[in-house]
């Protein structure tokens, strides 16, 4: 059911009239940001940006079975710090996803992305956050 929302929110916002319905980006964190992860199967989606993500309570919560699937390199960020998300998680994801995760650690406490203004490894993740969505789906 969760996954069917997904798409239909993306669907949504592809009929807004100033989206190009064909280059789209979307941001997920914390608690349930791994839907990014789901949406990413989905060629329209650009630049999927996920941010210690705490989708699935096993492996990299992800399915193996849609590793195949990811059309587009999806930028993570992580913390070492976060127990939903320890760096197992991301392990694992990395090994499934290999060049399709653009993996970047912090170490920063947990929330990183309630961090981007109060220290510099936020700014950082905010940056190059944009940097990406700017390349992937702008240029």
């Amino acid at each position: 059911k969760a996954l069917e929302e997904i798409h239909q929110i993306i669907d949504a916002f592809q009929k807004f009239k100033d989206v190009d319905p064909n280059r789209l980006s979307l941001v997920g964190s914390c608690l349930t940001g791994g839907f990014v992860l789901h949406a990413s199967l989905r060629p329209e989606i650009k630049a999927p940006v996920v941010f210690h993500h705490s989708f699935g309570l096993t492996g990299s919560g992800f399915p193996e079975e849609c590793v195949g699937s990811v059309k587009h390199t999806i930028q993570g960020h992580f913390c070492h710090t976060d127990p939903l998300c320890p760096p197992e998680k991301v392990d694992r994801l990395e090994e499934q996803l290999g060049d399709k995760l653009e993996r970047h650690d912090y170490d920063l406490p947990h929330m990183i992305p309630h961090l981007f203004r109060f220290n510099e490894e936020g700014k950082e993740a905010y940056e190059r956050m944009l940097r990406f969505i700017k390349e992937k789906v702008y240029e």
